[in-house]
């Protein structure tokens, strides 16, 4: 009965904060991010006003680093989204679920609270940069989790990712426009002969969870464009950031063949041709070869198999 008594209680001192205008929820978000994405799908579902900028704007982008700056615990890297409730700045949330229930409360103390959550925490070997969606399993309520059991890959190994759809011609090799020494951010993907150039050379990291960045000889990130999911989005190569759209999950499926799953859930293909100057792109998963992998080892030439049955691919 007390429990009840309270939680009325609660809900009236909350009601009359936001009916006097007392109550304050600023909410920084960025394109593609899915935390920024349920924060505000909590927000509205409890019917608590806030105030949304996306950083896609300048200004808005501004704004946001000053609050952080103002905050008292400034940062060069941060987890999205930045949450401003009555004064008070809260960013890098471990715990988003637990964070986003509590702000009625926050709501109700007049937004007291130590302000930043945690010390972000930095990539190593990855520029400062807004890290727009990164998460562990318990940021987010169990029906978000990704569902997909995927396999391990060698790390700090490169190879060359040709296209099962070429077969043995020496096609189908990611790779980036012009040969560049240092990646440029924002080209496509795209697939060609093999040159061995380091623009056709990558590695894969752990990000955790079983999923992965991949990453370029010459400098870059592949990374879906926009973070979208319809079918022949672009696969780009770009700055590292941490963003889910930069991380990968793959997926043996024998004779040294693979999967590559990007984090939303479709599978990297090419667009339906392995000739040169073809795109790289993302699909609604099927079981065409033309969204599917080896991985050559840059130095032998093999394909990686994890049963160690790989056998040696084009050469030139």
């Amino acid at each position: 009965m007390k429990r009840i008594i309270f939680f009325a209680f609660f809900v009236l001192t909350s009601i009359t904060l936001f009916a006097e205008g007392k109550a304050e929820v600023t909410i920084y978000t960025m394109p593609g991010c899915g935390r920024c994405s349920y924060t505000i799908s909590y927000l509205k579902k409890n019917n608590i006003p806030y105030t949304e900028y996306s950083t896609s704007d300048k200004d808005n982008n501004m704004k946001m680093w000053r609050a952080i700056s103002d905050s008292g615990k400034p940062a060069r890297s941060i987890s999205m989204p930045v949450v401003v409730i009555n004064g008070q700045t809260y960013f890098s949330m471990p715990d988003l679920k637990g964070f986003t229930e509590s702000i009625p409360s926050l709501l109700a103390a007049g937004g007291s609270g130590s302000g930043t959550e945690i010390k972000p925490d930095i990539i190593p070997d990855i520029k400062p940069d807004i890290r727009p969606d990164i998460y562990t399993d318990e940021d987010i309520p169990s029906d978000n989790k990704e569902p997909q059991k995927f396999d391990s890959v060698p790390e700090n190994r490169f190879f060359y990712i040709k296209s099962v759809q070429s077969g043995s011609e020496n096609l189908g090799y990611w790779d980036q426009p012009g040969n560049p020494g240092i990646y440029k951010r924002g080209d496509n993907l795209a697939l060609y002969s093999k040159d061995r150039g380091l623009d056709q050379q990558f590695r894969f990291r752990s990000a955790g969870n079983g999923m992965y960045y991949i990453e370029s000889r010459n400098g870059g990130v592949v990374d879906v464009a926009g973070n979208k999911k319809e079918n022949g989005t672009n696969v780009l190569i770009w700055s590292g950031h941490g963003g889910s759209n930069q991380i990968f999950g793959f997926k043996y499926i024998g004779d040294g063949r693979w999967k590559i799953y990007a984090h939303n859930g479709s599978v990297v293909c090419t667009a339906k041709s392995y000739r040169n100057d073809s795109n790289v792109q993302i699909w609604e998963e099927g079981e065409e070869d033309w969204m599917e992998w080896f991985f050559e080892d840059a130095r032998t030439g093999i394909k990686y198999a994890p049963d160690g049955s790989g056998t040696h691919g084009s050469t030139k």
